[in-house]
């Protein structure tokens, strides 16, 4: 992908794709991406194919005229492809990112509850 965009540097590459430059090199070194970091790439690189980024497949960017129809590769799936318009593949992206924004929201409250009952709990047993 560093390549494709012409950029030079691994330094500038990261910033590009909003990750740190550490993390760029853990991912050289082999380390896999969060979920989160994924994201943020996919929302820092425009047109940026997730089934490449995320299985290696296909190719890295998706290009054509907004309404054209792009296929996955769903193969690990079933047999045949599904189309997928650009349009679509943004609504899905945000879908995504909106996702894990409430998943964090649904992990601090349940973080806090939990200690709640666990203060609760100890108030109640002293």
């Amino acid at each position: 992908m560093q390549k494709c965009l012409k950029i030079k540097t691994g330094r500038s590459f990261a910033k590009k794709i909003g990750i740190t430059h550490a993390n760029y090199q853990s991912y050289l070194d082999g380390s896999q991406p969060s979920l989160n970091k994924l994201v943020d790439i996919l929302t820092n690189v425009e047109d940026l194919n997730p089934n490449w980024l995320i299985c290696g497949k296909g190719e890295v960017f998706i290009s054509g005229k907004d309404e054209e129809d792009i296929s996955a590769d769903t193969s690990s799936l079933d047999e045949s492809p599904v189309p997928v318009s650009k349009t679509e593949y943004f609504e899905m992206k945000k879908q995504i990112s909106d996702l894990i924004v409430t998943n964090k929201n649904l992990s601090s409250t349940n973080k806090n509850l939990s200690e709640m009952i666990s203060k609760k709990s100890t108030a109640g047993s002293a």
